[in-house]
This record gives structure tokens, sequence and C-alpha cells, in this order.
């Protein structure tokens, strides 16, 4: 499946809710003050085709919970406001004042709702890698964050992986870096053909990347990161001159605890990938609690 990353909210796409919405606002306005004029019967509830494409998103995580939560109260509440303006006036009532400023001042929330989903789906574009296509480490920590919120409410199991390229220190000194940027790409694509579409995955430079695997347990993750690694082995990657060169992965895996940030659990993976790679690279290891003297040793090695 993929997770490749792209913006998915387009300008067009907003100024037609705009547009929609604009037109719903007059055609209530025209209802209240200018009824005989009406040649169509005004909608009750505003346009709400945005919000349908916002739990589309939600499906694949893209978009969180809150937002469809906020979008879904000020779409209730311009809507309520525009049927009370209708309902009074149809009553043979003039449209008061305060009816009429709730309702403007519910149609500019609405406005400003759309403006801030906009600039909320913007950043996300920012935060996407142009030579892989997935996530950087801009808001990783934020998105690792909410998957540990999810799991706390919701009690879902998910894992966080590091990878790296075996012998990347050679590659960069063998290859220039277009070659070297197709190779991450290579590695990329073969990530997303691997994952599903709403796990995570980020790429940090210099061959490595950080994976988050949701909704599964500790031995069913790391059967995912064992099947990317076959996966990676049996996919050569070729140059532009057609040399084939065998890119292999190391991993280091962790399940993260109530009380890990997502920082530590970064590194508790980072810590499994540097044992794999001591073993000899293509293979995947979890994270194991180390006592103070290992752990000294092991950041003594990290820093040689």
């Amino acid at each position: 499946m993929v997770v490749y990353y792209e913006q998915s909210l387009s300008i067009d796409m907003i100024v037609t809710e705009i547009e929609a919405f604009l037109d719903w606002k007059d055609d209530v306005l025209r209802q209240c003050f200018f009824p005989e004029a009406q040649n169509h019967k005004v909608d009750q509830q505003a346009p709400h085709a945005l919000l349908d494409w916002c739990k589309r998103e939600q499906d694949r995580l893209i978009i969180e919970d809150a937002t469809i939560d906020r979008m879904e109260s000020v779409l209730a509440q311009v809507s309520q406001a525009g049927r009370k303006c209708m309902d009074h006036c149809a009553s043979g009532q003039k449209l008061t004042v305060e009816l009429f400023d709730a309702f403007e001042h519910q149609c500019e929330a609405l406005i400003n709702q759309v403006r801030r989903l906009q600039q909320d789906m913007s950043d996300f574009a920012v935060a996407v890698d142009a030579v892989t296509g997935l996530r950087t480490m801009s808001g990783m920590h934020n998105d690792i964050r909410r998957e540990q919120d999810r799991c706390d409410r919701k009690s879902t199991p998910y894992s966080i992986a590091v990878a790296e390229i075996d012998n990347i220190d050679g590659l960069l000194s063998q290859y220039d870096r277009r070659t070297m940027d197709s190779i991450y790409a290579h590695v990329a694509r073969t990530i997303a053909g691997t994952m599903r579409s709403f796990d995570d995955a980020y790429f940090l430079g210099r061959g490595e990347y950080v994976l988050v695997i949701k909704h599964l347990d500790f031995i069913e993750s790391c059967s995912v990161l064992d099947r990317l690694r076959h996966k990676m082995e049996d996919e050569a990657f070729v140059t532009t001159d057609g040399t084939p060169i065998q890119i292999t992965l190391s991993f280091g895996i962790t399940e993260p605890l109530p009380t890990d940030t997502p920082e530590l659990s970064v590194e508790h993976a980072k810590t499994a990938l540097l044992d794999a790679k001591e073993r000899g690279g293509n293979c995947v290891l979890e994270y194991k609690e180390m006592s103070g003297l290992q752990r000294y040793v092991q950041d003594m090695k990290q820093n040689s």
C-alpha cells in the first residue's frame, strides 16, 4: 500500500466550497428579506462537501479527529443560525438585528475554519521530502504523540521502527548525489509497497527512515519489517547505466510504553538498530531495556 504523501486539498476545492457557501448564505437572506422572489427551496443545512472530504481523509489518519469535530460543530451552528432567521421571517416577523448578527458571526466562523484547514494542510504538505515522497522529521514527534494518545484512549497497539540502509557510508563514498537520491527513492517505494496506507513513514536523510506501524501487536509489527527486509533483498536497485546494486536494510523496533516520550521511543528504536548493524546488518532487532552500565557502553560505542 502507499505511504507517499501529497497535498490533497487544492485551491480549487477551497474556492468551490466557499462559493457554494456564499450562494447558500445569499439564499437564506433572500428567503428572509424577499421570500416572494425566491424561486427554489432553501437547503436547511449549509454546504458540507468539504466536511465529507475531511472524513475521507480522517479514515487515512491524515486529518485529526479534533479537526472533524470543529468542522461539524461550526457547520451545525451556522445551519442552525440560518434556520432561525428563516423560521422567524416565515412567521411574518421582520428579521431582527440580533438574529442577523448571529448568522453573520457563524458565517465568519465557518470561513475562518476553512482557512485554518487550508493552512493545516499546507503545513502538512510542506513536511514532505521531495526525493522520497515520505514525511520529513518536521511534525514527526507530534504525529507519534497523537498515536500515543490514541493508544492510551483506545488501547490500539503500535510500534516504532528505525531503518537504515546497510553500508551507507560505503555507498555515499562510491556514488554521486543523483544516484543516492535514486537509492533513497527506491527504498521509499519498497516501504510504500509493504506498509499500509494508514501507517506512517518518515525519511530522516542519509539513508535513515522511521516507520510507525499501527493497529498491530509487536510480533505482527516485527513480521511486517521482516517482509520489508526480504522485499529489499529481492528487488535490487539498478542505476541509470544498468548496474544492479544490492540494497539491504537494518531495523530496530520498539513498542512504546505509556510513559515514553516520542523522542525516547525513537531513541530506543535507534539503540536496537545499532545492535542490528553490529550483527552484520540486514536483520530486525527489538529494543530491550538495558542496565545503566550497558547503556553507558552503548553510548560510548555510538560516540566512538
